[in-house]
């Protein structure tokens, strides 16, 4: 697959989203509603993830409280408590996968980079 150019990834927030929702849906060999909802979960922490890590990247790690002292940005708390909701989502979500015996929960293991 090639790799997408500036111009050809996704803009919005919902965008970001849908695209990973249908990127690993195709994975799932039998997609229930319940699963279909912890997944698009997971993709919503994802890209409010990725998002929090632009932020912090554009204004850094530390920035000037309303007295002008340096803290840490509020991004950092919230994206590590992110990361947690997306380890659990990603467990259960592996499991299912696990469980439809396909081939396929390899490929979202090397997607994710794990």
């Amino acid at each position: 697959m090639p790799m997408a150019t500036k111009a050809d990834k996704p803009k919005t927030f919902d965008e970001k989203v849908e695209t990973l929702h249908t990127r690993f849906k195709a994975d799932f060999s039998d997609m229930d509603e319940v699963t279909s909802d912890m997944l698009m979960n997971y993709c919503v922490v994802c890209v409010q993830i990725e998002e929090l890590n632009e932020i912090i990247r554009a204004e850094g790690y530390l920035v000037e409280d309303s007295k002008g002292i340096p803290r840490e940005h509020p991004c950092i708390n919230t994206a590590h408590k992110l990361t947690a909701d997306k380890a659990r989502y990603f467990t259960a979500l592996k499991r299912i996968l696990n469980k439809q015996e396909d081939e396929s929960a390899d490929d979202i293991d090397e997607f994710l980079g794990l």
